[in-house]
């Protein structure tokens, strides 16, 4: 391979890269630590089912079983220079149907939020 094909490789998987969040990231947060802005887990279910609708092939077919809201620290936020941020994050477990039809099985999703806001999308490493 040429060496400009291999930069352009290696800039493709930094790219990809830079937007994911290893779950095992997740920390319990520091004794009064700011978590910034409490979210409730109403309108944080509503924010992850906004973002699940456009990214499931099948919404419509989408089941949940919500697992809980909690204070954390989130590692490595991209917009946030890669450092660890304070917030809250929701853990969900999400089964939708595939191009298939066939239902995929509940997978693990986990959403960051900070002061309201959807700030990090945990997707799922594994089935459960």
């Amino acid at each position: 391979m040429a060496l400009v094909g291999r930069r352009v490789v290696l800039f493709a998987g930094l790219v990809v890269c830079t937007g994911c969040v290893d779950a095992r990231l997740i920390r319990p947060i520091e004794q009064g630590a700011d978590a910034g802005q409490p979210i409730t887990e109403e309108q944080a279910v509503a924010k992850a089912k906004d973002y699940l609708a456009t990214t499931l092939k099948d919404p419509g077919s989408a089941q949940y079983k919500w697992l809980g809201i909690r204070p954390a620290s989130i590692g490595f936020i991209p917009l946030a220079f890669n450092k660890r941020v304070n917030g809250y994050v929701l853990s969900g477990l999400v089964n939708a149907k595939n191009s298939y039809g066939g239902y995929t099985g509940f997978k693990l999703y986990q959403f960051a939020f900070r002061n309201g806001l959807l700030i990090q999308i945990i997707p799922p490493d594994s089935e459960l």
